[in-house]
């Protein structure tokens, strides 16, 4: 090492010389730079010192006062003055030249040369951890380091130092600060995308169809340049960059979707003990990128995972009965062909293969393919396994008299129209039809298709083991126009359903007796025994909501008036009064047998008082052939003339002289020829003479 002892020496000489030849220009023996020439406290004598240092401090300790980041640098031994020979770091102007002219570049080639590099450009930061390689080779100074060719640095400007050898210093960074390496991975000399330098471990190791795979095509945006962030990234860094990541490595199905059913994937899985994500490798080698099937192992049982399991009669085709053969382009388009190579059909898809004989009659709703063994064997066609119970879900359960019915009663066959060479004749099952007239003719016609009483079903009334006798209850009749009620309720549907008017009144056919539209006016099967009495234009034809004999007579008996007691006057105009009012009917109808055919045996009353009672009068007050008592009684029990009146009623006025006679007096009992004695009123003489004598006086 050359020693600095002779250059102190020279120094110190000048340092007195400036103090002693004050007329001799402040920076001699030459000028300083332009950037220590603008430093006021480096002026005079005192500016020497601080450049130059004294016997006490070094020049490296005097450039330190300055320059402290070059101290620490020179104390830690890092960064590029760190990294200079020793003697170098002692003396700063071995390197840094002053007093030349204004123009020196203290900073420039001669100091690089000095330190052991031909020009700036070629240094290549290696003691810095940071080897320019690649594209950072080909960059000048300038491109990283903005102020690196500025003459005159403003006071606190760094010329190099202060960057940071983070790539996010300059880059930006699309893992959002998620890696702190990123060298580590990119390295310098290739394309920032081709992560040179990255490795994926042994718990996803690149082979097969994965090795020529780039970033992009596993880590989308926002997944791989997220990084540590994404649970599909590289295990390569930890969460804090120093080791292995806890995140999940990808199974095949978090990228691929599987053409499998999920029921498949799911029993492979579980036959291996794995997770479903983990089995495609169960059966297809990473190694082979086309994922064909000739490596696989098929077995029965294998087969039997798909929901489809080879037992008889399809354990001995082979796979190409079943499974068409792969085209030439099988390996390059994988997705489209597996689809139809490989259906997925299902064990009870039979029509898949064979057709279907019912074309699609039972195929649920939405679907194409009918469950054919949820009714036919799988070795046998017939004979079939849709029996009553499977039947009570059709829509049409089979009772009574249908359970004992063969199937091709009511299904009958029909050209086929879908596959007519292999099914020329398919029987009819869907839709065939459920009312009863569609296979019975109804005995009633139309009669229940109108009125008061709509039957929806022949079911309504007739049960499905045989028809008679029905079921039409008494409530049911209750919703026709007429219910049944009282003795109504006894009788039998014969009784007033006859046969239609001209047809044999003995037909015993239900077709020939009239239901609908039977009359319900008593008189059409009651004798009306009071001769149309009730019928009068004059009389009420409803009375409290009744019409009819139900205006007086109740359902239970004819013989029965409920409600209020019969209005005899109202009805026949003859009321019952006074005695009458106490008589019973017997009194007056007279019981005897049965008049009009029917039941009635009380007789027509008369109306006449001397029809029921005797006339004591013996015709004295006959008026053109008939005797009217109530001209002059009342319809009471002691039948006192209280409404004669002599002195209008008869032809002699009582006047005051025979008002207070007795009617005895003048009216007085004769004698009958044939015997017994009746009053005599009329004829009577109205003269005084005929009642008294006259004695002449002499």
């Amino acid at each position: 090492m050359k020693s600095t002892a002779p250059i102190l020496a020279l120094i110190v000489l000048i340092t007195v010389g400036f103090s002693v030849m004050s007329s001799i220009a402040d920076t001699s023996p030459g000028p300083l730079s332009a950037v220590h020439a603008g430093v006021p406290e480096l002026k005079g004598q005192a500016g020497c010192e601080a450049c130059h240092g004294t016997e006490s401090r070094s020049m490296d300790q005097a450039c330190g006062d300055c320059h402290e980041p070059l101290t620490e640098q020179l104390a830690q031994g890092t960064g590029f003055h760190g990294h200079l020979e020793k003697d170098k770091q002692k003396d700063c102007g071995f390197c840094h030249m002053e007093h030349l002219d204004a123009a020196t570049e203290i900073i420039g080639n001669r100091a690089f040369r000095k330190s052991g590099w031909k020009e700036r450009k070629l240094y290549q930061h290696e003691k810095l951890k940071f080897g320019l390689e690649g594209r950072h080779a080909e960059l000048g100074c300038k491109e990283c380091h903005e102020s690196a060719d500025v003459t005159v640095m403003s006071e606190g400007q760094h010329r190099f130092l202060g960057l940071s050898q983070d790539c996010q210093t300059c880059h930006e960074d699309p893992h959002k600060d998620k890696a702190p390496d990123c060298a580590g991975c990119h390295g310098q000399t290739r394309p920032f995308s081709e992560v040179a330098l990255f490795e994926h471990d042994s718990r996803f190791p690149l082979i097969g169809g994965h090795a020529k795979r780039s970033c992009q095509d596993c880590h989308a945006d926002g997944d791989y340049r997220g990084y540590l962030a994404s649970p599909r990234a590289s295990a390569k860094l930890g969460r804090d960059g120093k080791g292995p990541s806890s995140k999940p490595v990808r199974d095949c199905m978090d990228c691929h979707d599987s053409p499998h059913t999920k029921e498949f994937t799911n029993a492979v899985a579980r036959q291996a003990a794995k997770p479903e994500k983990q089995s495609c490798s169960l059966c297809h080698e990473v190694t082979d990128p086309s994922l064909t099937e000739p490596a696989l192992e098929k077995t029965l049982a294998f087969h039997g995972l798909t929901g489809f399991e080879l037992v008889k009669p399809h354990d001995e085709q082979a796979c190409a009965a079943c499974h068409q053969e792969p085209s030439a382009e099988w390996k390059l388009d994988l997705r489209t062909q597996y689809a139809p190579r490989f259906p997925g059909r299902k064990a009870n898809e039979c029509a898949v293969c064979h057709g279907d004989p019912h074309e699609g009659q039972f195929a649920a709703e939405g679907e194409t393919n009918p469950d054919c063994l949820s009714c036919h064997k799988p070795l046998r066609f017939l004979p079939h396994g849709f029996d009553l119970a499977r039947h009570e879900n059709s829509g049409f359960p089979l009772h009574g008299a249908h359970e004992k019915l063969a199937c091709e009663k009511c299904h009958e066959t029909r050209p086929g129209t879908v596959d007519p060479e292999r099914y020329a004749k398919v029987r009819q099952f869907a839709g065939t039809a459920k009312e009863c007239k569609e296979c019975h003719e109804s005995p009633h016609g139309s009669q229940f298709e109108g009125g008061a009483f709509q039957a929806d079903s022949c079911l309504d009334c007739h049960g499905d083991e045989r028809f008679f006798p029905s079921r039409f209850t008494n409530e049911m009749h209750a919703k026709t126009a007429f219910p049944l009620l009282g003795a109504h309720r006894a009788l039998s549907c014969r009784s007033c359903h006859k046969v239609a008017k001209g047809v044999d009144p003995e037909s015993t056919k239900i077709a020939d007796r009239v239901f609908h539209g039977t009359e319900k006016e008593c008189q059409s099967c009651h004798i009306d025994v009071h001769d149309g009495a009730f019928t009068k234009e004059s009389l009420p034809k409803s009375v409290d909501g009744k019409e009819s004999c139900e205006r007086c007579h109740g359902n239970d008996s004819l013989d029965e008036l409920p409600g209020k007691a019969f209005r005899h006057g109202f009805w026949t105009g003859y009321a019952l009064l006074g005695a009458h009012g106490k008589a019973s009917c017997e009194s007056c109808h007279i019981p005897g047998k049965p008049t009009h055919g029917g039941t009635r045996t009380m007789g027509i009353a008369k109306k006449n008082c001397t029809d029921c009672h005797d006339n004591p009068h013996m015709g004295q007050f006959r008026v053109q052939g008939k005797t009217d008592c109530l001209r002059c009684h009342q319809t009471d029990v002691e039948w006192k003339a209280k409404k004669f009146s002599h002195e209008t009623d008869s032809r002699f006025k009582l006047g005051k002289d025979h008002s207070g006679l007795a009617c005895s007096k003048c009216h007085k009992d004769y004698q009958l020829p044939g015997g017994g004695k009746v009053v005599r009123y009329k004829p009577l003489g109205t003269q005084c003479k005929d009642c008294h004598l006259w004695r002449e006086r002499r």
